[in-house]
């Protein structure tokens, strides 16, 4: 949306946005990621979306990078500490639209699940000693 501003009598319109950081691998190299084809296709009869995918380039120099990958509903690119998720399209669709997320806390979900099992597990083993002794 833009911002109408006016100083000394000029108006001027100024569009704002987040500030940029630039794409780098965990080893400090830029990568960069080029669309060569998406796809939208939509269920029969609706708007509703069937599939869209993009089909991408990513190239990191610095790292001998040179891949061709898919991104698509609910299969998101995970590189660099990010996730790319493809998460819409143009309205002409002629493009993708690409999330790009910074999740440093992936791993709590997994921690959680194990020390989940870990009390289970030990629940369980307790039970079953408990039904041992009682039918020795």
């Amino acid at each position: 949306m833009p911002t109408h501003i006016e100083v000394d009598g000029k108006h001027y319109t100024a569009y704002l946005r987040f500030r940029r950081e630039f794409l780098r691998s965990p080893s400090g190299n830029p990568f960069s990621i080029t669309l060569h084809d998406f796809v939208h296709e939509k269920y029969e009869g609706t708007q509703m979306p069937k599939d869209f995918a993009s089909q991408i380039h990513l190239v990191n120099e610095g790292d001998n990078v040179d891949r061709e990958l898919r991104i698509w509903m609910n299969n998101p690119l995970r590189y660099a500490r990010r996730t790319f998720y493809q998460s819409g399209y143009l309205p002409d669709d002629s493009g993708t639209v690409l999330q790009v997320v910074r999740n440093d806390t992936w791993m709590i979900p997994y921690l959680a699940c194990m020390i989940v099992f870990v009390g289970m597990s030990a629940q369980f083993i307790q039970s079953f000693n408990r039904y041992l002794q009682r039918n020795s």
